[in-house]
């Protein structure tokens, strides 16, 4: 982010975990498209995504999950506790809130469907260290539980940047 002072902007090291080789470029060669955003692996297994944090720096580990995933959700969760400053975010085509819980608790800070595109992804990519990504539900509400809207989202972001509730609100 640039913080007006004529400094560089810092790049968030993403890594992609995607078994299917098609989507696991398509996803690799889209990020490193991004100025803000160093790729620093693609990689088809958890145990990968533990190699690459022990010897680099690691910040967003994006995670491709269906619903055959279920197995290595536990590998998750220990990839989080052994690693608790990575933020990983799951990629699914599920959006029930069960499922999104079933994710948070095992590890993920952010859930994001398919269908919710690009950008959404990559607000939540540059979004800095949230905590955990969850919109409480509403009976009005139809989106997913576990997402935030993307000008939440770019709340967020800006308020991980250091912006005040007045710059945020003009």
């Amino acid at each position: 982010s640039m913080s007006g002072r004529g400094e560089l902007p810092v790049a968030t090291h993403v890594v992609v975990l995607e078994r299917r080789r098609l989507l696991r470029q398509a996803l690799s060669i889209w990020l490193s498209s991004q100025e803000d955003i160093e790729l620093v692996g693609n990689v088809a297994s958890v145990q990968a995504i533990n190699e690459l944090c022990d010897h680099g720096r690691v910040d967003v580990v994006i995670a491709s999950i269906d619903d055959d995933h279920q197995g290595s959700l536990r590998d998750y969760a220990l990839l989080s506790r052994r690693h608790p400053e990575l933020r990983i975010v799951a990629l699914t085509t599920a959006n029930d809130h069960q499922r999104a819980e079933t994710l948070l608790s095992n590890g993920f800070r952010t859930v994001i469907p398919f269908s919710a595109g690009s950008p959404y992804l990559l607000r939540v990519v540059r979004a800095g260290s949230v905590v955990r990504t969850i919109a409480r539900p509403s009976s009005t509400s139809t989106r997913p539980y576990g997402l935030l809207t993307p000008r939440e989202v770019e709340v967020l972001s800006l308020v991980g940047q250091g912006s005040t509730t007045f710059d945020i609100g003009r």
